[in-house]
């Protein structure tokens, strides 16, 4: 009973943490890096990163490391068989007849020396106690750091089948339990024991390791399988509704579950509880990223897994710790959508609603697909203007504020439009004619239903019981009125374009005007919290408290002083964020520490549209602008500094050699010797230009 409350437990456990995966928007956005860059891209065999940041690629003949900007080679020439980063961060690179460690001191890699120095295809490996070996078709060769040579394990427990075919695709280990094939069957070795399994299968090609039981075998006829060498368990592996073809080139085990294959399909997802495979979803720029062949994966301490491609070197988080974005994406009718999203509901079963520049877009978030409701010309009932800025829910219809040609109420249920009522006098006909010339820029819900629909040429109040517009009257309503905002208490601000804030009480009756706290006039959005007021301006954001009895607005964050403020939110660990033009930015009240979010980030709304921007029931953040959407989980983002490691690429002066082992000691020049070239790096792989170096002389 135990057992089973046990095995039940863990299953709802992994039940829960795979609906969010698999329920709402699975794609991973990812970092490129191609040839622009400097990188070799031709050949990738396998990826790793250091314990300085620096990315390595290995190629069938060279090495190269990656700082994000600059990119050394090493070994150019060499015919490359493996390149392993222990855990002590060490690079370690095997060719067909030699070994090499790379040397932080003097920056070349060391060949190393063996007992058989005639060796061929050698294959590095580690085991879980950080002893460095290498695998060759002669046996096990075990790293001595005393002799600084590798010596043959000549050990019962160590020794191998005869008739090892030793390649690095066709080794794998996992801690002390090494797989490698003999013909046409694969060898479970535990090196620990010397206890040996094996597994027959046709045509043998490679062997990638899950655990230290089951394994994914491929053959030279392009299948493979899963096997578990415990149970006994195989079965075919195959992607639905494709041929059953596919190759497999490196495994990366996350935790019990998951495991992402790179494959000649693509990049996979293998579960092994049910052993089923799916194929990771990236995106790049807003649009599916496809690729047809990976080479290799590795998986950094900071959950940000690499991967090579045919073409590219790509990164992307797993841990839901980055900003998403998404965009028209015009080779597929179900991802279509105008990119130009200016609002966002959500109706009851999730589904997003946005107002865009060509019409209203429905967005199936758990599926990922976009039907779109068009204007039409000449129609009596039904959009009629494309352009669309107000939009709001009520529970029953959509009610939707063109930029001409009036508001329209929208039921989800029947598909069917009607216009709002007006009074029957000749009030009521002047009005519908204004209100059906003018440019709609905001609709807002108040806690009591009606609805303020703030537009150029004046503010008006839809009830939401009768559906009848009225004008709204207040000192402002004729100086081009932006949004509107209620507070906890039921006031109202009103932003103008020309005349500031007004305030109104609960009743809509005029309170006071906010003109002169304000350097500028323009109020973009607004934010009430338990504290005070956030103002979001096109200078800035300005700030004020509510235990201040006079009620004296500030303006704060000196690095968003000159940001045009489209959007204010606050997250569930009430850190408030702004959307700029461009950039999203994270402000903690209590720490007064600000952080932007750029392009480095995947931030791609080009423009954000002034409070373009919903929080969904699951915690997801939209916000829109006029290249797309961006979403993220704000709580998840990463926010601490990426741990930045400068180092010298080079320093020149004349008639002195440099070399890293002379960096922290005193140079005595010579008067002549004035020109010194000093050259920095920093492996960092955001914006280069987020670096700045700043050094003492």
């Amino acid at each position: 009973m135990n057992l089973f409350l046990r095995i039940f437990c863990h299953f709802v456990v992994w039940i829960a943490s795979i609906l969010p995966l698999f329920s709402q928007l699975p794609e991973y956005p990812i970092q490129k890096f191609t040839q622009n860059q400097g990188l070799e891209t031709h050949l990738f065999k396998s990826v790793t990163r250091d314990k300085e940041g620096f990315i390595w690629t290995m190629h069938n003949n060279q090495v190269q490391r990656f700082d994000g900007k600059n990119v050394e080679t090493f070994l150019k020439g060499e015919r490359l068989e493996s390149m392993l980063a222990d855990r002590a961060g060490r690079i370690w690179v095997s060719s067909r007849q030699a070994v090499f460690l790379f040397d932080d001191a003097t920056n070349k890699f060391e060949e190393l020396t063996s007992d058989r120095p005639d060796d061929l295809r050698k294959v590095l490996f580690e085991n879980m106690g950080g002893q460095i070996y290498y695998i060759s078709s002669s046996g096990i060769f075990e790293w001595n750091d005393f002799l600084r040579s590798f010596q043959l394990t000549n050990t019962k427990m160590t020794q191998l089948r005869k008739g090892a075919w030793i390649r690095n695709e066709s080794f794998s280990y996992h801690n002390s339990i090494i797989y490698y094939p003999v013909k046409d069957t694969v060898w479970r070795h535990n090196m620990s024991t010397g206890e040996k399994q094996w597994k027959k299968l046709n045509a043998l090609k490679d062997v990638k390791v899950l655990d230290e039981n089951d394994v994914i075998v491929c053959n030279w006829e392009s299948k493979c399988w899963y096997y578990d060498f415990l149970t006994k368990e195989e079965k075919r592996l195959t992607l639905p509704g494709t041929d059953k073809f596919i190759l497999v080139f490196d495994v990366l085990p996350v935790d019990r579950e998951r495991n992402y294959l790179a494959t000649s399909r693509g990049l996979l997802l293998f579960n092994a509880i049910t052993k089923e495979l799916q194929t990771v979803n990236l995106s790049y720029e807003g649009k599916p990223y496809l690729e047809q062949r990976y080479m290799g994966l590795h998986m950094d301490s900071g959950g940000e897994i690499w991967a090579c491609t045919e073409n590219s070197l790509i990164n992307f988080n797993i841990m839901g710790e980055t900003i998403n974005f998404i965009q028209n994406d015009g080779s597929d009718p179900q991802h279509q959508f105008t990119r130009d999203v200016r609002n966002f509901v959500e109706v009851e079963n999730g589904d997003l609603w946005l107002a865009t520049v060509n019409g209203l877009t429905r967005w199936n978030v758990a599926n990922n697909s976009f039907s779109k409701l068009m204007a039409r010309e000449n129609v009596e009932e039904g959009l009629n203007h494309p352009s669309i800025r107000g939009l709001v829910y009520d529970g029953t219809n959509l009610i939707i504020g063109q930029t001409n040609k009036g508001i329209w109420i929208y039921n989800l249920k029947d598909k069917s439009f009607k216009r709002p009522l007006f009074s029957s006098d000749e009030n009521g006909r002047l009005l519908k004619v204004k209100s059906e010339q003018d440019f709609v820029k905001q609709i807002k819900t108040l806690k009591n239903g009606n609805h303020i629909v703030s537009a150029r040429d004046g503010a008006y109040v839809l009830d939401g019981t009768t559906y009848q517009l009225s004008e709204l009257d207040f000192p402002g309503s004729e100086l081009n009125v932006l949004f509107s905002f209620e507070t906890s208490s039921g006031s109202i601000f009103i932003s103008t374009l020309r005349g500031g804030l007004f305030s109104l009480d609960a009743d809509l009756n005029f309170q006071y005007q906010i003109n002169d706290q304000i350097d500028n006039l323009r109020t973009n959005c607004m934010l009430e919290t338990e504290g005070g007021y956030y103002f979001g301006t096109v200078g800035g954001v300005y700030y004020r408290s509510k235990n201040d009895g006079d009620a004296k607005i500030e303006k704060i964050i000196p690095a968003l002083h000159d940001k045009d403020i489209r959007s204010i939110f606050e997250d569930k660990n009430h850190v408030i964020w702004f959307v700029s033009e461009n950039q999203l930015h994270r402000y903690d009240p209590e720490e007064e520490s600000e952080i932007s979010f750029g392009y480095a980030e995947n931030i791609r709304g080009n423009y954000f549209h002034a409070n373009s921007f919903i929080k969904s029931r699951t915690g997801l953040v939209f916000v829109g602008g006029t290249n797309g959407v961006n979403y993220f989980y704000p709580e998840k983002i990463k926010t601490h500094p990426e741990d930045l490691r400068p180092y010298f690429r080079k320093i020149a002066i004349p008639e002195l050699t440099i070399g890293k082992e002379l960096l922290s000691s005193h140079l005595k020049l010579k008067h002549r010797q004035n020109n010194i070239d000093i050259r920095l790096g920093t492996p960092y792989f955001g914006n280069p230009e987020d670096i700045k170096y700043r050094y003492q002389l």
